[in-house]
């Protein structure tokens, strides 16, 4: 699943060169579509990006919008309450995370979420 979840970022954003952390867990929701009741479930990933690497949105999937946030400001801007505890999750993995080197703080992985 991680691969498939490479794939939809980069085809989707444009981020390349992710690294793939844990699985966060999933969730599930309904909403309408026309006359229908649609049931989803999403499956949650945490990844790294490198700081240098900028998103590209190609406009499809209907994503035309994105913009970075300090991790710490991002989980009371979410506004599904059905994410709050997977999104706390990866929180509290990127707070404990630490570089593989300490010399290299320069290349410390972005702690903002897209």
């Amino acid at each position: 699943m991680a691969e498939t979840a490479i794939r939809e970022i980069e085809e989707e954003t444009g981020l390349t060169g992710l690294k793939y952390i844990t699985s966060l867990g999933r969730t599930s929701f309904r909403f309408r579509r026309d006359k229908h009741v649609v049931e989803k479930t999403v499956h949650l990933f945490l990844f790294e990006a490198d700081p240098e690497n900028k998103e590209k949105l190609p406009g499809t999937e209907g994503i035309t919008k994105a913009a970075w946030f300090r991790a710490d400001k991002a989980l009371s801007m979410s506004g599904y309450r059905n994410l709050d505890r997977l999104f706390a999750r990866a929180l509290a993995l990127t707070a404990n995370h630490t570089p593989p080197d300490p010399q290299d703080r320069e290349r410390r992985p972005k702690t903002d979420v897209l």
